[in-house]
């Protein structure tokens, strides 16, 4: 005897415009509600290797960029490998003219990045105290729903070369970066550690659409604030003489 089947109608939720404008709002500031999720960076290390959070390193890697975001890091004290401390001062933004510290910074330096004596050239030797950066949200080439997002560090000597880059992709593609594969690298014409990027070419469609969903889960990730009472925090790089 066969066994009759009975097929099940799927209820189809038709949400009014104005709710899942909010719930999109709700999303948007969840960074504020939750803890940044610790593992889940690739770590640039002074021997010009890149550690991911399995322990692999690899001297270069592929990646899809989903979205990135500007960050600024005041640390008070030099780095100590016995005494890893988080930043004293911490701003995150989409663009880089809005940054201002977070309310959650231990010690705001003031009321606008873009004021603070700490960021401006000269304020370090030649440089700056504060550590200009960009925050990466990266998924392999391949990634489908399951896999994780990753947060690449920008090296702050590599900046110009990644807004540059950025720039380059929408020229030559025509194409936000999520919509190439980026290969990250070491420059090695320097002796620091200091980032490359470079494009091999368009991302698979099934990749691009997957990146594109992911983009307000990355920035909800990458705004995200640093645990500031962690003494495991990211510490600022080890600065070397230059000759």
């Amino acid at each position: 005897m066969v066994k009759k089947i009975t097929a099940v109608t799927k209820a189809r939720v038709n949400l009014p415009t104005d709710v899942n404008a909010e719930m999109a709002a709700e999303i948007a500031k969840l960074q504020s509600r939750i803890s940044a999720p610790s593992g889940d960076r690739v770590q640039a290390t002074q021997s010009k290797t890149f550690k991911f959070p399995d322990g692999t390193e690899v001297a270069t890697f592929q990646c899809v960029i989903v979205d990135f975001v500007a960050a600024n890091m005041y640390y008070e004290q030099a780095y100590d490998r016995n005494n890893i401390t988080p930043p004293l001062c911490y701003a995150a933004n989409l663009e880089p003219m809005d940054l201002a510290p977070t309310k959650a910074a231990p010690e705001p330096q003031a009321e606008t990045c873009n004021e603070c004596p700490h960021n401006k050239f000269g304020s370090a030797g030649k440089g700056k105290a504060c550590q200009n950066t960009r925050l990466l949200g990266i998924i392999k080439p391949d990634a489908d729903v399951s896999d994780e997002m990753l947060v690449v560090k920008v090296s702050p000597t590599a900046i110009k070369a990644f807004d540059g880059y950025i720039s380059s992709v929408a020229r030559t593609y025509n194409l936000p970066v999520r919509g190439v594969i980026t290969e990250i690298a070491f420059n090695p014409n320097v002796e620091f550690a200091s980032m490359t990027f470079k494009a091999i070419g368009p991302a698979p469609a099934d990749t691009v659409l997957l990146a594109h969903s992911r983009k307000l889960e990355a920035q909800t990730r990458l705004l995200q604030d640093p645990d500031f009472t962690s003494q495991a925090a990211e510490p600022a790089p080890k600065k070397k003489a230059r000759r």
